[in-house]
């Protein structure tokens, strides 16, 4: 069957420890909601806001301020109904740290949250395997767009009812600087051109070109949250998986 090996070759290039509920082997900590209630809410509010808002939420702040933990959570409280993908970086982790692995993870995940899509995923990657070649904004537009776009096409109405979150956390995290700064121009792009109206909740440190591919080119579409460590240490609940 075709779509089978089209299926193994997607698989061949996500990285599943990326994942938020299948992560590496160690134990992931979520934060206790009672020790970030405020941030918890906020990004609540804003995901689950009937109406239009913006559509990226950027959590920011230093290292080991417990941004991870937060975007852990929220991945937990909103998956399966909100949550269509997430990607976790981590700087020492193979997979985890290359930005090639970005959209093909996304994919994978976008086909099990909107099965509707996963023929139309698969039929990309069977028609030509070199798309994970591809540069970034060619492979978010063929995987991710095209198939959201041919789904709601056969729609009378954009479904409300379908997930339409994606968590991305640790940008920075990447090893490839000027990746991360591509990241952010094709999630940009990803907003614009699908017809499902996604949100990004997206957790990094503010690093100089990160903050100004923001302030240049996403201002006018992101909440931003500035994330400060607390006196009190932020509670973790450690969750074995």
């Amino acid at each position: 069957n075709t779509y089978h090996l089209a299926f193994d070759t997607l698989f061949k290039n996500i990285v599943t420890s990326a994942i938020h509920n299948v992560g590496e082997s160690f134990e992931k900590p979520r934060c206790d909601t009672d020790a970030r209630g405020d941030i918890l809410k906020e990004i609540t509010d804003w995901l689950e806001s009937p109406s239009p808002c913006l559509p990226i939420f950027w959590l920011h702040g230093m290292k080991s301020v417990g941004k991870s933990a937060i975007l852990q959570s929220v991945a937990d409280r909103f998956h399966p109904n909100l949550l269509i993908a997430s990607f976790f970086f981590a700087k020492n982790s193979p997979g985890r740290n290359d930005h090639k692995r970005f959209i093909p993870t996304i994919a994978y995940q976008l086909a099990q949250a909107i099965p509707k899509t996963k023929a139309h995923i698969l039929d990309i990657v069977q028609k030509d395997p070199s798309i994970f070649e591809q540069s970034l904004s060619s492979q978010a537009r063929q995987l991710i767009i095209a198939p959201l776009t041919r789904v709601c096409e056969t729609l009378a109405d954009v479904p409300t009812q379908y997930p339409h979150l994606i968590v991305v956390d640790g940008l920075n995290e990447c090893t490839n600087s000027k990746a991360q700064c591509e990241i952010l121009r094709v999630l940009k792009s990803i907003i614009s051109g699908s017809p499902l109206p996604l949100k990004f909740l997206i957790a990094c440190r503010a690093d100089p070109a990160i903050k100004a591919e923001f302030d240049d080119n996403l201002l006018l579409m992101t909440r931003s949250f500035v994330m400060h460590e607390r006196k009190d240490p932020i509670k973790l609940v450690t969750i074995p998986l």
